[in-house]
């Protein structure tokens, strides 16, 4: 199921990094005659260990006036906590095994089981929650850490020096990306996860030698092109239309004159759809690394 490991890869971030290689992410210049914005492609979720900083992308960040991230979702964990809850659990009678027939459930539970969670854990979660639980276990027990992705840690060494951050979005609308996916389609993809589990891990180090390679086309491939076929309203809202907001606001920040930097998740860079031919659209000039 292309689509169950598309969705892993680029929305949960799910990356085995190697850890004796030093990352090379993507990092685009947008620029004009008086600003100009980079834009790092991040991944969310990383080993301690991995290390993912260049000479470059440190200069980048040094020289920018603000920095632009996805979402604040670190701030205020009981906010985050409260939204997840209001927008991730099921009404009261309606479990989640009730979402699927009892083939599905047993296969759920069991995958569950395996990963120490108890199936009865998951009945008040609804799919899409349930799909991202069994999907950070996954990498958990593979020793990955949430607060080790770049994101959060950009957002740490921002809050640390006192710099001026901007978000495209709020939390809850982070939240709602995939809490407002039909609930066919959520339970699909919870279906889908424990049925591809062993698969996706060899399509994630593809897109990591991808990343590090700095092959956004591969990058494309991989991550993109699968869900834009199979889901192209799916793929719209968590990906296409997006990427339309946010360089509409990067177009009006070309009106103010300075230097910025962007961190959002890697494959919302490259693609007919992607930000970086969304503003080459707008007449700015690019460069990649």
């Amino acid at each position: 199921m292309k689509t169950l490991n598309a969705f892993l890869i680029g929305l949960a971030s799910l990356v085995l990094v190697n850890l004796s290689a030093h990352a090379e992410p993507a990092l685009v210049s947008i620029s004009d005659d008086d600003t100009t914005i980079h834009v790092l492609g991040t991944f969310h979720v990383l080993p301690p260990e991995a290390k993912w900083r260049t000479a470059r992308v440190d200069q980048a960040l040094a020289a920018s006036d603000a920095i632009y991230m996805e979402a604040d979702v670190w701030s205020d964990p009981a906010q985050m906590g409260s939204i997840v809850q209001a927008l991730g659990l099921n009404p009261p009678g309606s479990p989640l095994s009730s979402t699927m027939s009892s083939e599905e459930w047993a296969s759920v539970s069991e995958f569950a089981a395996t990963m120490g969670i108890p199936p009865q854990g998951l009945e008040p979660l609804r799919p899409w929650l349930a799909a991202i639980t069994l999907s950070m276990q996954m990498i958990a027990i593979q020793g990955f850490d949430p607060n080790s992705g770049v994101d959060v840690q950009l957002f740490s060494q921002a809050n640390a020096e006192g710099r001026e951050l901007r978000f495209f979005e709020t939390a809850e609308e982070q939240i709602r990306f995939f809490s407002d996916i039909p609930d066919e389609i959520q339970t699909s993809l919870l279906v889908g996860t424990v049925e591809q589990a062993a698969a996706v891990p060899d399509q994630i180090n593809q897109l990591l030698e991808a990343w590090l390679a700095g092959d956004l086309e591969q990058m494309d491939e991989i991550g993109n092109l699968p869900l834009a076929t199979e889901e192209p309203e799916l793929y719209a809202v968590l990906i296409t239309n997006r990427n339309q907001e946010w360089a509409e606001e990067l177009n009006e920040l070309m009106d103010s004159p300075g230097t910025y930097f962007v961190a959002v998740g890697t494959l919302h860079l490259p693609g007919e759809g992607g930000v970086i031919e969304l503003m080459r659209a707008e007449g700015f000039e690019i460069s990649l690394n």
